[in-house]
């Protein structure tokens, strides 16, 4: 985002940490409790960063696209976890 040039969205490795904490979270569903903050910050910072690429890079560029579906993933998965 900060340092744009000739640099490549790095879908593939963060697909690959995004879905299987995803699918940990859907099946361990999280039990009551407080909501830890730093989990609700980050959410909060990789949806951000999420909406700002998005924004910023537009429809047509699939690989922008697919790391903001993976920020998204992760922001989902961290607003869901408890302590």
């Amino acid at each position: 985002m900060f340092d744009p040039r000739y640099k490549d969205f790095p879908f593939a490795a963060l697909t690959m940490a995004a879905v299987p904490f995803a699918a940990m979270t859907l099946l361990d569903r999280p039990t009551k409790g407080i909501r830890p903050m730093a989990e609700s910050i980050f959410a909060g910072v990789f949806l951000v960063a999420a909406i700002y690429t998005g924004l910023n890079e537009g429809p047509d560029n699939w690989q922008s696209l697919w790391t903001c579906a993976a920020y998204m993933l992760l922001a989902v998965t961290l607003w869901r976890a408890r302590a």
